[in-house]
């Protein structure tokens, strides 16, 4: 290997472990509790419950540093596993958009009011979703 080739290796993997150790810090900051309250809600679907195993939400969650009262935009949807335990996460003062959700089981008898399916929407119809409630 070049000199030229090792410097740009090295310049490479330095920023990367940069950006991995300030994503450790900033994830330091938001208390795993919250997502293990959003997993343990008893009001989750039971398939759900059983998709756990699987699916590690306790590895996925504390990677979005979504919070109590965010306003998140979810794209792509599908089933809604991950919509309802960020709802869940988000809790009565945050609220969901989820693009794409084709399970509106999950929205029946406003199971989950903080949840707006955009379904049938394209995004550029809901302004309020990309501008004024400004999405974190």
């Amino acid at each position: 290997m070049d000199t030229r080739n090792h410097k740009t290796l090295s310049i490479s993997l330095l920023m990367v472990l940069t950006t991995v150790i300030a994503f450790s810090v900033n994830s330091a900051s938001i208390s795993n509790d919250i997502y293990q309250a959003a997993i343990g809600n008893k009001n989750r679907m039971p398939g759900d419950v059983v998709n756990d195993v699987k699916r590690n939400p306790l590895a996925i969650l504390p990677f979005t540093q979504i919070e109590e009262g965010n306003k998140v935009l979810e794209l792509g949807s599908g089933g809604g596993y991950t919509t309802e335990l960020v709802s869940w996460v988000v809790g009565d003062s945050g609220h969901v958009y989820a693009h794409f959700l084709y399970n509106t089981e999950r929205l029946k008898d406003k199971r989950l009011d903080n949840v707006t399916a955009l379904r049938e929407h394209s995004l550029d119809e809901l302004a309020e979703v990309l501008h004024e409630n400004k999405i974190e």
